[in-house]
């Protein structure tokens, strides 16, 4: 196992869109660490990994007969005690390591209030996989990134001048009823844009794909029963109307 070229503490992504989007400069660390650990390694990429050599412990187990919250305390803590007492430790999850990532985010000021050096291996994020998908022409018309939950939380944080991408969808279905969930997202995008907007949602499967559909702001409910863990949003500069472009009104989200 290499030592002393590495810190005690390396986080890398897998992805976003496909598990095989690991980079080559993580892949590198991982063969030359000789062990990882992570949190819902796919199938493919353990597979991988395993076949250079990398000893993988995947730390998903720590969800079981635990809430969230107590699970990922339990993740960063073994991720921290390697880290601490038999470096280096390097810890692989989903996307950009340090996008919308609490855990990750928790191991980096932690790592620093330990005394832990450390290193972040960027990864491919939703947003790359979004802006790669639509086209998106970052540099000329910007981008505004929020998660949802922030968006509900702080609408006047909305610029309809700049297309937006929302994250984190389902994280604001928190066991209330769907009108209840998505409501006050709902309402603060009507705050910025006409219910004539068109609005798409996108969805990561995991194989390499982007599943998404398009319907107006008015239509949001039809989304619900297809939004899940990989869910974004995403809103172009707010138009009084759709003229230019009237059939994306009308199609359908695919059962």
């Amino acid at each position: 196992m290499a030592g002393a070229q590495w810190p005690n503490l390396v986080l890398a992504g897998f992805g976003a869109s496909d598990p095989l989007q690991f980079t080559v400069a993580a892949q590198q660390a991982a063969v030359r660490i000789g062990r990882v650990l992570a949190l819902g390694l796919p199938g493919r990429l353990k597979a991988l990994l395993e076949r250079q050599g990398v000893e993988v412990t995947d730390l998903a187990h720590l969800f079981t007969d635990r809430t969230f919250a107590e699970a990922y305390a339990a993740i960063a803590q073994a991720v921290l005690v390697r880290a601490e007492h038999d470096p280096p430790a390097m810890f692989i999850s989903q996307g950009n390591p340090l996008l919308l990532n609490a855990v990750n985010r928790y191991l980096v000021v932690e790592a620093g209030r330990r005394g832990l050096t450390h290193r972040v291996l960027p990864g491919v994020s939703a947003i790359d996989a979004v802006v790669s998908e639509l086209g998106v022409d970052v540099g000329r018309a910007g981008l505004q990134t929020l998660s949802a939950r922030g968006l509900a939380a702080r609408p006047a944080a909305l610029n309809p001048r700049v297309p937006l991408l929302v994250l984190q969808l389902a994280g604001l279905a928190d066991g209330n009823g769907p009108a209840a969930a998505y409501g006050p997202l709902v309402e603060a995008l009507k705050g910025g844009y006409p219910d004539s907007q068109a609005i798409t949602l996108l969805n990561m499967p995991g194989d390499g794909r982007v599943v998404r559909a398009t319907v107006t702001l008015g239509r949001f409910g039809e989304f619900i029963p297809h939004i899940d863990a990989s869910s974004s949003l995403f809103v172009d500069v707010a138009r009084a109307k759709l003229a230019a472009r009237p059939e994306e009104g009308e199609r359908h989200v695919p059962a």
